[in-house]
């Protein structure tokens, strides 16, 4: 991925900020498969999705020793995350939360796109604001504290508050 520096970040014409709502519309179904048609069929969002929860989880237990720490150090609170990330829920991280997390965590460029495009698409600096914003505080190895500055000072409308 390209270096992304704060004078793309403010020049750059984005498709999209990231923080747009976005809706899948599901397939209906009625057809019966057998376990090895099951096999062959491409993963699910559910799938994803817990495949994604589950690495979180095992993130947030590795990386702080209290829930606390975690609350503190991602500006997320451990309660509301723990709503996402329950396996079998259906749903995720919303996006803002998930670069809150990879941003605190200090993930590598690759660890934060593989979380990324488990939830639905991996990172695209050159389309959208926020995952240009994400690469450029990974690269740059940016606190959060700077994370949200440098939204800031490109009009992306993220909360510092927890």
């Amino acid at each position: 991925m390209k270096n992304i520096t704060m004078d793309y970040l403010r020049n750059h014409t984005f498709e999209l900020t990231g923080l747009e709502e976005q809706t899948v519309a599901k397939e209906k179904t009625s057809a019966m498969f057998s376990p090895q048609q099951l096999s062959r069929l491409p993963r699910g969002d559910m799938d994803r999705f817990d495949e994604l929860n589950i690495r979180i989880n095992d993130m947030i237990r590795e990386l702080f020793d209290t829930k606390e720490q975690f609350s503190q150090k991602c500006n997320l609170k451990y309660e509301t995350v723990r709503k996402y990330i329950r396996v079998r829920s259906g749903k995720t991280l919303p996006k803002e939360m998930l670069a809150k997390f990879v941003i605190a965590c200090g993930l590598s460029l690759e660890e934060a796109d593989e979380l990324f495009e488990l939830r639905d698409h991996a990172l695209q600096p050159d389309k959208i604001l926020l995952d240009a914003v994400i690469v450029h505080c990974l690269q740059n190895h940016y606190d959060l504290d700077e994370f949200f500055d440098t939204c800031n000072q490109v009009n992306l409308d993220i909360e510092y508050k927890i």
